[in-house]
């Protein structure tokens, strides 16, 4: 009798079932409410990786292995995506198109990877319920008039224009590219407010929410791809 052809270690890992990623957190803010610093505090409870401004600065640069980046998170250079994305788009041959084009890619691997909290760009749009926790947070206008005057070391009523500005700017995007709203509640999975709970109170809601709405993922305990876990 002939003996069963070996199996090379190619097609026994092609063969192995695929771990499903921790789904991500794809966080919209209104301007001024903290949302920055409250997808940084979900991050680092639920030990993901964190892309606010990051997501505009590796679609400048171009195509990178997505471990690479999450390995050098801490020393990408910190510049303003506003001005780093009217530069890329002014270059010949790169337009918005191109720009949202690569957005997309990027949002799909960033996915497939998972244990990741994406900021703003209208993200939560390509996540359909279950695919992705899809976080709103909100703040009332004089709390986040007080903290952009803060920020940005200019009066109360300048800062309020800008937050209108801001959030006026945001909602053509998210329609123009993805077709939502973004302050369309339906299309969230929670809202959060950090006037009613703060910063810390906001991000702890989150992860709360997280943990209920993929138990099945670890019990109850959401760990990292690399093993880690947090309560």
């Amino acid at each position: 009798m002939e003996a069963a052809p070996a199996t090379s270690p190619k097609t026994q890992r092609a063969a192995a079932p695929r771990r499903r990623p921790w789904p991500v957190v794809a966080l919209s803010r209104e301007a001024g409410a903290g949302g920055e610093d409250v997808a940084r505090r979900v991050a680092s409870s639920l030990h993901f990786s964190c892309w606010d401004h990051e997501l505009v600065e590796t679609v400048a640069e171009g195509s990178l292995p997505i471990t690479g980046l999450l390995d050098g998170l801490d020393e990408h250079p910190r510049s303003e995506p506003r001005y780093l994305l009217e530069e890329l788009i002014g270059k010949p041959g790169f337009g918005e198109a191109d720009f949202v084009a690569r957005l997309r890619l990027l949002t799909a691997q960033l996915a497939e990877y998972g244990s990741a909290v994406l900021v703003g760009r209208g993200l939560h749009a390509l996540f359909p319920s279950g695919e992705a926790w899809r976080v709103r947070v909100i703040a009332a206008e004089e709390e986040r008039s007080r903290r952009l005057a803060e920020e940005r070391g200019v009066s109360l009523r300048q800062a309020l224009r800008f937050a209108r500005r801001v959030d006026r700017e945001r909602t053509r995007w998210s329609r123009r590219h993805f077709g939502v709203d973004p302050r369309e509640p339906s299309y969230f999975d929670l809202t959060v407010s950090t006037s009613r709970e703060g910063v810390g109170g906001a991000a702890a809601t989150i992860v709360a929410g997280y943990h209920r709405a993929f138990p099945s993922l670890s019990g109850g305990v959401v760990a990292d791809q690399t093993g880690r876990s947090g309560a």
